[in-house]
């Protein structure tokens, strides 16, 4: 099908769209394209919120698509909740939260005795989260830039398996800092600063521009923007 043709499509959905959206009476799905670290951030409230709110809406988490924006392009989904470099045309996009890496290790890791420094991080085997489970990460890049590398001894592109690992073994991990507090409570870890200046990243919601005007998608959207503010 033709981008122009594509495009009439999705002009003609908007027009026939409905003018407003009572969450209260609504029924119907949406469906979010997300990481599994992400929706244990912002997936818990937003089922509590539908449930209270919106009951006969449905939720879908769909199954990773690389970095999904394809995905929306598709309309495989209605948004996307993650990390994006650039976007297409006519995609929108919405920052959710400044966030920056901690470094966790298990309790009584020998590492704790000291401050961290970065001799001591680079010395130590990683655990390190890579969705595509090859190649390096942000971590990696910041090191090479001081002539530093680590080993990295396990590779994952699972965060929420990860702490579990650390915690079994003296391995180091990188986690957003959120994330690492939110599991600390429940998995038996240390959170240390990471030991070199980094940028922080933020995570947005990112959707196509077919439902930019879409009373049901705009609810849905501020929704996970009010709960990204409490994570």
């Amino acid at each position: 099908m033709s981008a122009s043709v594509t495009r009439l499509l999705d002009d003609a959905r908007a027009i026939v769209s409905p003018s407003e959206f009572h969450p209260g009476s609504a029924s119907g799905r949406f469906t979010i394209a997300t990481g599994d670290h992400l929706a244990l951030l912002l997936m818990p409230e937003l089922v509590s919120r539908l449930a209270s709110l919106a009951p006969g809406i449905d939720l879908v988490m769909s199954a990773p698509a690389g970095d999904n924006v394809d995905l929306i392009a598709q309309g495989g989904a209605d948004l996307a909740v993650g990390s994006f470099e650039g976007l297409p045309a006519r995609f929108y996009r919405k920052p959710l939260y400044d966030e920056d890496l901690v470094c966790v290790v298990r309790q009584g890791h020998p590492i704790l005795a000291e401050p961290l420094t970065l001799e001591d991080f680079v010395s130590w085997p990683h655990l390190a989260v890579i969705i595509t489970s090859h190649g390096g990460s942000a971590v990696d890049e910041a090191l090479a830039q001081r002539g530093l590398t680590r080993r990295i001894a396990v590779r994952t592109p699972h965060f929420l398996v990860a702490p579990n690992m650390v915690a079994k073994s003296d391995l180091i991990l990188c986690l957003p800092r959120r994330l690492a507090h939110r599991i600390a409570g429940s998995v038996s870890i240390e959170i240390l600063a990471l030991p070199m200046d980094m940028p922080p990243f933020t995570p947005s919601i990112i959707w196509h521009e077919r439902q930019h005007y879409d009373p049901a998608h705009k609810w849905l959207r501020n929704q996970i923007l009010e709960i990204a503010r409490i994570v």
